[in-house]
C-alpha cells in the first residue's frame, strides 16, 4: 500500500509539492478501509525494520491521509466575514498564493514581481523554472540602523540586509545593529558577523518586559539623536523586534522601515496602549492623510511633512495582522538568511548522514514519550536538541521536527533555508499539543498575568476583510476557529516541501517510511523553493532601497524640541 500523502496542504497553501521525484504526487488508495486493513496486517513488520527491539504503535492508531477531503475544509469556511458572497470575498483577498490566472511571463514582467502578491511564484511551475538574476540599479550608498532586541534575530537581520544589498547593487551599504540588551550579553551563539552602532552617546535603555511607551521616553530618543552625529547620518531605521519600538523613533525625521518580526503591538498590554501603537502606525503610513496604496510611495504630492515610511513585515501573518488592525496595506519583506548562510556553512550541503533528528521546539520542551520509546528501538534515530553547535553540524541530521511555538523562529528558518527536510504538526494537531503559545500580543508571554477579555481586545479596522481575531487563544476561552484560522498564516504552512503529521503516531509512520533517497528529493525541492524565496526577498528589498533613494536623505531636522518635531511631522502634541 502507498504511504500517506507526503505534503498535507492547508487551505492557505494551494501548491501541492511532492516529496517523491519531482512531478510525482503520492496518493492514498481511494478505499480507506482497504488501506487500513492492508497496513494493519503488516504493521509490526514495517515499523520494526532496522529495530533492535520490537516497537508497535497503539492498536487504536490508523493512518490518515492529511490531504483527504475529510480533513480539508471547504474554502468558503475561510472566507472572512460570515454572510459575505464568496466570489466577492475571494476577489478581495484569497489565501496564499492567490490562485489567479497569471502565467509566468506575466508575473515576471512586473517591475516588482511579488510586492503586493506574496509568494506569487508559487502560481507557476517554480520547481522547473529558475528565477531571474537579481540586480538593483542604485546610485546611492545607504546607511541603516537596525533595531533588534531579540536574542534570535538581533545579529542576523542586520547582516542579512547588508549582504543582500551589496549583492544586488554592487555598492558598500552599511547596516549597524542597535539594541538595548547589548549583543555581548546575549545568549545566542551568533553565526554571522555584524557591527554595532556607535554608542559614544548612549542609547536610552529599554527593558522589553517592563518599559511602557510614553512621550517622555520618546523624547529621550529625540535628544539622543540630536547629540549623535552617526545617528544623524542614517538614511533609515529598520525596526524588527520589538516592533513597537518604532514609536520611539517617530520624532527623528528619518525613514522607518517596519520589518516587524512579531506582532506590532507586542508588550502593549492594555487596550489603550495597543490602540496608541496602531494609530502611530497609521501616522507612519500616511493613513491620516492618504491610503497606503502602491502609488502612495511614488506620489510627489504626498501630503506629509515627514519622510517616507515603509510598512513591510517579515512574515505573511504580520502583513495580514497589520492590515486587520490598521487598514494599512503593507508589503512583504521576507525575513531570510539565505544571503549570509555562507558565513556559517560554506559550500556544505545536506547529507542526513548521522540518522538523528533535530528536535526544534520551545526551550525545555520534552520529547513525547512515544517518540522516545520508538527511538530506543532504532540505531542512530534519536531526537536531539543541538547545543553549542556550528550551523554546518545540522546538515548531518536526517530531518528536523519543528514543533512551532510562534509564527516562526530563527532556528526553523535556518533549517528550512539549509534544505534540511522538515516535519511539522498540522495546524489542528499543533493546537491540540499546545503549540503557538508565543504567538499573540494580548496574552502571555508578552502580557504575562494580563488576560484580556474579548471586549477588551483591540477591534479590527473597518476595512479589514477578517472576522476572526488574530489574538484569539482557545486556552483562555476564545474561539478555537479564530485561532486556527490565523496560525495557518504561519510560515511553516506556507513554505513548500514541508511534510505534516496529524499525530505522533503518524510522525513515526512517516519517519519509518521515508527513505534517504526520498529525503534527498525533499532537500532538492527546498533548494528550488529557496532560490525563489531569495529572489522575492531581494526584489522587494531593491524596491525599498529605490524609494529611499528618491527621498532627500539624510534629512535635516530643524526642530529644536521633541514637541516641535511631532507637531511638525504629525500635527499632534503627543504620540501616546
Amino acid at each position: 500500500p502507498s504511504p500517506p500523502s507526503s505534503t498535507a496542504n492547508t487551505p492557505l497553501d494551494s501548491t501541492r509539492t511532492s516529496l517523491r521525484p519531482i512531478g510525482q504526487q503520492l496518493k492514498m488508495r481511494q478505499n480507506a478501509v482497504c488501506l487500513i486493513t492492508a497496513i494493519s496486517s503488516l504493521w509490526v513488520f514495517f515499523l520494526g525494520l532496522g529495530s533492535s527491539k520490537p516497537f508497535q504503535l497503539s492498536s487504536s492508531y490508523s493512518v490518515k491521509n492529511s490531504n483527504s477531503k475529510n480533513n480539508q475544509q471547504e474554502p468558503k469556511e475561510y472566507c472572512y466575514k460570515r454572510g459575505d458572497d464568496w466570489e466577492q470575498c475571494a476577489a478581495d483577498h484569497l489565501m496564499y498564493p492567490k490562485p489567479r490566472t497569471h502565467n509566468i511571463e506575466e508575473i515576471l514582467s512586473r517591475d516588482v514581481v511579488c510586492l503586493y502578491e506574496p509568494l506569487c511564484w508559487k502560481q507557476f511551475d517554480w520547481q522547473n523554472v529558475l528565477p531571474p538574476n537579481s540586480a538593483c540599479n542604485l546610485n546611492t550608498e545607504l546607511m541603516f540602523y537596525e533595531w533588534g532586541l531579540h536574542d534570535g534575530t538581533m545579529a542576523s537581520l542586520s547582516t542579512q540586509i547588508e549582504v543582500s544589498m551589496a549583492n544586488i547593487t554592487g555598492k558598500n551599504h552599511k547596516v549597524y545593529l542597535c539594541n538595548s540588551k547589548r549583543a555581548g550579553n546575549s545568549k545566542r551563539n551568533y553565526h554571522y558577523p555584524f557591527e554595532l552602532c556607535n554608542e559614544d552617546v548612549p542609547i536610552p535603555f529599554i527593558s522589553t518586559w517592563k518599559t511602557h511607551a510614553s512621550d517622555a521616553l520618546s523624547e529621550q530618543y529625540f535628544n539622543w539623536f540630536l547629540q549623535s552625529p552617526e545617528a544623524q547620518s542614517v538614511h533609515a531605521h529598520i525596526v524588527s523586534f520589538i516592533p513597537p519600538l518604532f514609536d520611539f523613533l517617530m520624532s527623528l525625521n528619518r525613514t522607518i522601515i517596519m520589518n516587524a518580526l512579531h506582532r506590532v503591538d507586542s508588550f502593549r498590554c492594555s487596550h489603550e496602549e495597543a490602540m496608541n501603537t496602531f494609530n502611530n502606525l497609521r501616522r507612519l503610513a500616511g493613513k491620516y492623510r492618504d491610503e497606503q496604496q502602491p502609488d502612495h510611495y511614488s506620489n510627489p504630492d504626498r501630503k506629509s511633512n515627514g519622510p517616507l515610511h515603509i510598512i513591510a513585515p517579515g512574515y505573511i501573518h504580520d502583513v495580514e495582522y497589520v492590515r486587520h488592525y490598521t487598514g494599512i496595506r503593507p508589503i512583504y519583506l521576507p525575513f531570510s538568511l539565505l544571503s549570509v548562510l555562507k558565513y556559517a556553512v560554506g559550500n556544505n550541503g545536506y547529507t542526513g548522514e548521522n540518522g538523528n533528528y533535530i528536535w526544534n521546539a520551545k526551550r525545555r520542551s520534552r520529547v513525547p514519550q512515544l517518540l522516545t520509546q520508538w527511538s530506543q528501538t532504532r540505531d542512530n534515530s534519536n531526537f536531539v536538541v543541538p547545543q553549542n553547535y556550528e550551523l554546518s553540524d545540522l546538515l548531518k541530521y536526517r530531518a528536523a521536527i519543528v514543533v512551532p511555538y510562534s509564527i516562526t523562529n530563527t532556528k526553523s528558518l535556518e533549517q528550512f533555508e539549509m534544505n534540511i527536510p522538515i516535519f511539522a504538526p498540522t495546524p489542528e494537531f499543533a493546537l491540540d499539543i499546545g503549540c503557538y503559545n508565543d504567538r499573540s500580543a494580548t496574552y502571555d508571554p508578552y502580557c504575562s498575568g494580563v488576560a484580556y477579555t474579548n471586549s477588551h481586545h483591540p477591534g479590527p479596522d473597518p476595512s479589514s476583510p477578517y472576522e476572526f481575531s488574530p489574538n484569539a487563544r482557545h486556552v483562555y476561552g476564545d474561539n478555537r476557529t479564530d485561532e486556527l484560522f490565523w496560525i495557518k498564516f504561519s510560515e511553516i504552512y506556507l513554505w513548500p516541501c514541508v511534510e505534516y503529521f496529524a499525530s505522533w503516531e503518524e510522525l513515526i509512520f512517516k519517519l519509518e517510511r521515508r527513505t534517504n533517497a526520498e529525503l534527498m528529493e525533499t532537500s532538492s525541492c527546498m533548494a528550488k523553493a529557496n532560490k525563489w524565496r531569495k529572489y522575492e526577498m531581494e526584489d522587494n528589498l531593491c524596491w525599498v532601497m529605490k524609494q529611499l533613494e528618491k527621498e532627500e536623505v539624510p534629512r535635516y531636522n530643524s526642530a529644536g524640541s521633541y514637541q516641535e518635531s511631532i507637531q511638525d511631522l504629525y500635527n499632534v502634541t503627543h504620540l501616546f
